[in-house]
């Protein structure tokens, strides 16, 4: 009874979870990572799906011009991801805009 009170004064429907579970939880989620750290993420996650795919493949080359290409190659991705995870830290660490939309949508 007394979280349906909380959720009425919040205007939230009396069968959602309460606004003392859901607020830190919206509050964590909204100012934890802004949208570009999310696209960075995702990202750093791309850089490594490709890194292991071209390093497979630079295990398997039989040719040295094969080899030498690959070797830039995964090289190039390694410096891609390294400069991305850099960019998420940085990302990560600063504070959010004022006028940032929440990740999380209440109705």
């Amino acid at each position: 009874p007394i979280f349906s009170n909380l959720n009425n004064q919040r205007q939230l429907d009396f069968a959602m979870p309460s606004p003392a579970h859901i607020e830190p939880l919206t509050g964590l989620a909204n100012n934890s990572l802004s949208d570009k750290a999310l696209r960075t993420l995702l990202e750093i996650k791309e850089n490594k799906e490709q890194l292991s795919d071209n390093l497979e493949t630079l295990q398997d080359c039989k040719l040295a011009s094969c080899n030498a290409i690959m070797s830039v190659y995964v090289q190039t991705l390694v410096k891609n991801y390294r400069e991305n995870l850099q960019r998420f830290e940085r990302y990560r660490n600063k504070p959010l805009d004022e006028d940032q939309e929440s990740v999380i949508f209440f109705y």
